[in-house]
Order: C-alpha cells, then sequence, then structure tokens
C-alpha cells in the first residue's frame, strides 16, 4: 500500500507539517496491523479488511485482484481468467503469515478450485515478479504491481475485488482525522494498466 496508495499523502505532510513526526511499518497481515493498533503502538493502519476489530474502520475503496504469468503463458492470449483455469497450474501462493494466503485459500474454495503451490512468499510484489518471470501464475492484488510488470496481467473472471480500510483507535484525534480526510480526499489510485 505504501507506494500505490500512501506516498502522495505521506509527501504532502512531511512539506506541509513539518513538525509531525510520522513513522511507516509494513506488514503482510491486517490482523497484525489492527494488534499493534489495539495495543497502542500505532494510531491508523491502512490495508485490507482485518477479519474483525472494535476500533473505527473507513472503507476507502475497492482494488481488483488479477492474476499474473509470464508472457509466454497461455493466459497471455487470454482477455481475462476464470478462477477454473487455475487447476493444474504451478503457483506462486503466499506464506501462512500473509493476509493474502488465508483471502486466497477462501477464494479458490468457494470456487472449488484446489491450488497447486510450487513456491511461496510473504511478499506480493515479489509473487507478481515470480510468476511473470516463469515460475508460476499467481493471484495478486493490484497494489501489489509495479509500473511496468514483468509478463502479463490478467483481470479473473468475473472480476474479483477486495475492500482496503483505514482502521484507527481514536478517529476523534486531530493528527488522525486529518490523514482520514487526506486518505478519503485521495481516494484509491486507478486500475493498474493491464499487459
Amino acid at each position: 500500500m505504501t507506494v500505490w496508495l500512501l506516498v502522495p499523502i505521506l509527501r504532502r505532510w512531511r512539506s506541509d507539517r513539518p513538525d509531525v513526526q510520522l513513522e511507516l511499518m509494513e506488514f503482510t497481515s491486517s490482523d497484525r496491523m489492527v494488534e499493534l493498533l489495539m495495543a497502542g503502538e500505532a494510531d491508523l493502519v491502512v490495508g485490507p479488511e482485518p477479519s474483525g476489530t472494535t476500533a473505527h474502520v473507513e472503507h476507502l475503496g475497492d482494488e481488483e485482484m488479477v492474476v499474473v504469468a509470464s508472457s509466454d503463458h497461455r493466459f497471455a492470449s487470454m482477455a481475462s481468467v476464470a478462477v477454473k483455469e487455475l487447476i493444474d497450474e504451478p503457483f506462486v501462493h503466499y506464506t501462512p503469515d500473509n493476509g493474502n494466503a488465508a483471502w486466497l485459500d477462501q477464494f479458490v474454495f468457494a470456487h472449488q478450485v484446489s491450488l497447486m503451490p510450487v513456491l511461496r512468499t510473504r511478499s506480493p510484489r515479489t509473487a507478481a515478479q515470480l510468476a511473470g518471470a516463469g515460475m508460476g501464475v499467481s493471484i495478486v492484488p493490484t497494489s501489489a504491481l509495479t509500473a511496468q510488470p514483468a509478463g502479463v496481467v490478467r483481470p479473473l473472471e468475473p472480476r474479483v475485488y477486495r475492500g482496503v480500510v483505514a482502521v484507527a483507535a481514536a478517529p476523534s484525534d486531530a493528527l488522525v482525522s486529518l490523514f482520514l480526510r487526506d486518505l478519503r480526499r485521495r481516494g484509491l489510485p486507478g486500475p493498474s494498466a493491464s499487459a
């Protein structure tokens, strides 16, 4: 989410509010981020929806989940990829500590599809790069794509989106409220271009 969503806001805050010290922590699990928030170790977290929280949650928008494959993969000739097309495909999956692992397993289970993991990573960006390099195919959030992703990016058929939220333990805090306002104004970046 850092480059995809937060950099423009962080840059503006650094310029407009030089007296405010910002600390950025990055995680691969929304639930882990919320744990830190509830423990008082963070003021605000931004990412996919956590599995649950009693904190204030603001829906910022939805990001698309897409399939990444190498340029010479059969998916390159397809406009979109049905979930059933993932059967028997070598798959670049996520480690269990990454929130994408549970989301993806639930998603394919709901479509009665089993994945064939050949490699696991903690990073969606790495999953996209590995898939683009031909190590298998993967499903990644558009926030994980670089401007010029290796390989091809195809939407799922039907298209699949997941919510992106901001979670605050104390949304009435003046700085947290201002940051939330800036997130709402910015909104989520537009869809990434498919290769």
